[in-house]
């Protein structure tokens, strides 16, 4: 499953600027194929509130598939628990016979895939090969996650398979735990000290720890990065999944109440706290998302991602100072990773997720620059982060539009400075015809605040007419929102007062 950077994402990343999104939002993906209802149902946190009673329960009481299901009742009004429940009853019943005389673990984890796969269990791609490509987004869907449609239809992801093996893992005796590494997991048993990884999605193959770790070292993250959890913690990575997926539709608070009842669960993912962080920069919550990112930082100092979004977070604060340490750090790292990239052996490892994330922190860096009283190194650090954003390499639908929108709308913001007022228009311009009208809301702000920039340059060249009419459609918008603040400031705007 992605978990961040997109997590997320943004990996992650959410709605206020690019790199904030990725963690978390895709983009230029269909509604309909997500598979998860818009809002739950009104009782949902009532059902949440019964999850949350199961945490209480002793390890050996704790039936992860129970507590899954019911997480996914909240999300699929099909779901039948004890119908599902039964169902991998029976299964364990024909297992037991298959390992009885197996004297090995791993002859016994054999069995089970076994089993599995002669049932028609599957992943239309085996994950663990597949970050960043635009299979492993088409995977990322509730369709896939949704454990109660994997037992109806056969068909599942990293995280739906591996809540399937360690369900019929504690219904048989074998020792299986789940094993959470950045954007994927899997399951594990040790044997005569050795770690056996048992990849889920693909046929229930062993690997060795040592192919993981080049796989996410080739990322960014750290190697040693291969913890294993309980089953509570297990639960606490689906919860985690539903939370990505409703921030995606741009529900934020509803994505906040399955990522803080994750973290209840125990785990304690660098993904799940930026997650967080990133549901409390979209509800405006600086001082909040600041401390769910330095927290995830603790656990993952080499990210460039949390760096940037501190940056960005320091930014808004006006701390410029800060903001400049934070990003400068978070530009060496990121470039890193893109070196990696670059000279990574295996077609499969040269698409990165950091490759977007270090775009939007050149942009970032270039509104710090910018408020700072020196547009020629904005101009620069935009054009960087242009330049890269337009050589991309990761799956085109993964980052969300609003990337290449903010990155346009900084360099009108440069030119009007600069008072080249034609390059400023054609920017401004640029952004607008990138937006996507399919995000509803989210996208008439941001046009709202791309109208007020682009009346302003109207108004500085000497276009009056021009200027009114933007000015005024900018004023509709916000008007149409209820935001009576911005509605204001389009205000000031129109009477010759600036504004960032």
């Amino acid at each position: 499953m992605i978990r961040y950077n997109l997590t997320a994402l943004i990996l992650s990343a959410i709605l206020l600027s690019g790199c904030a999104q990725t963690q978390q939002n895709l983009s230029h993906s269909p509604q309909n194929q997500i598979f998860v209802k818009p809002q739950p149902d009104i009782t949902y946190r009532n059902t949440l509130q019964e999850v949350e009673n199961l945490l209480d329960l002793p390890d050996e009481q704790f039936d992860i598939a129970k507590a899954v299901l019911i997480v996914t009742s909240t999300i699929n009004d099909a779901t039948d628990i004890q119908a599902n429940c039964a169902l991998l009853d029976r299964y364990a019943d024909k297992i037991r016979p298959k390992i009885e005389s197996k004297r090995n673990v791993s002859d016994k984890v054999n069995a089970l895939s076994d089993f599995l796969w002669a049932e028609g269990f599957h992943c239309p791609k085996p994950l663990w090969k597949d970050y960043s490509s635009r299979e492993y987004l088409n995977v990322w869907r509730m369709e896939d996650t949704d454990f109660s449609r994997l037992l109806a239809e056969k068909k599942g992801n990293c995280l739906s398979l591996s809540i399937l093996y360690i369900s019929l893992a504690r219904r048989t005796g074998i020792p299986l735990h789940s094993v959470a590494i950045p954007q994927h997991i899997y399951v594990r048993h040790t044997e005569n000290g050795e770690n056996l990884n048992i990849e889920t999605t693909h046929g229930g193959y062993f690997f060795p720890d040592d192919e993981y770790k080049e796989k996410i070292a080739l990322r960014g993250f750290n190697a040693e990065y291969q913890h294993q959890l309980s089953d509570k913690q297990l639960l606490g990575c689906y919860l985690l999944n539903i939370g990505a997926l409703y921030n995606m539709m741009n529900n934020t608070a509803t994505s906040l109440d399955y990522n803080l009842l994750a973290l209840k669960t125990g785990l304690q993912d660098p993904d799940l706290l930026s997650n967080i962080a990133n549901n409390y920069l979209l509800l405006g919550s600086l001082t909040y998302a600041e401390k769910y990112f330095l927290m995830s930082l603790k656990k993952q100092p080499q990210s460039g991602y949390i760096y940037a979004q501190l940056g960005y977070i320091a930014w808004m604060q006006n701390n410029y100072n800060k903001s400049h340490i934070y990003l400068t750090t978070a530009i060496s790292l990121l470039e890193k990773v893109e070196k990696r990239r670059i000279l990574a052996p295996k077609e499969e490892d040269k698409t990165s997720f950091a490759q977007a994330c270090l775009a939007m922190t050149y942009n970032y860096r270039a509104n710090v620059f910018l408020d700072t009283d020196d547009p020629y190194s904005a101009l620069e650090h935009a054009k960087k982060a242009l330049d890269l954003w337009q050589r991309r390499s990761f799956a085109v639908g993964y980052y969300n539009y609003r990337g290449v929108v903010d990155i346009y709308r900084t360099l009108g913001k440069i030119y009007t400075r600069l008072e080249d007022y034609d390059k400023s228009i054609s920017y401004y311009n640029k952004a607008l015809a990138q937006l996507n009208p399919e995000d509803k809301k989210p996208t008439k702000r941001m046009q709202g605040l791309l109208l007020s920039e682009l009346a302003a340059s109207h108004r500085e060249k000497g276009d009056s007419s021009n200027a009114e009419k933007y000015f005024l459609e900018a004023q509709t918008i916000f008007k149409s929102l209820g935001d009576e603040n911005r509605y204001l400031k389009v205000m000031n705007m129109y009477r010759g007062e600036s504004d960032r």
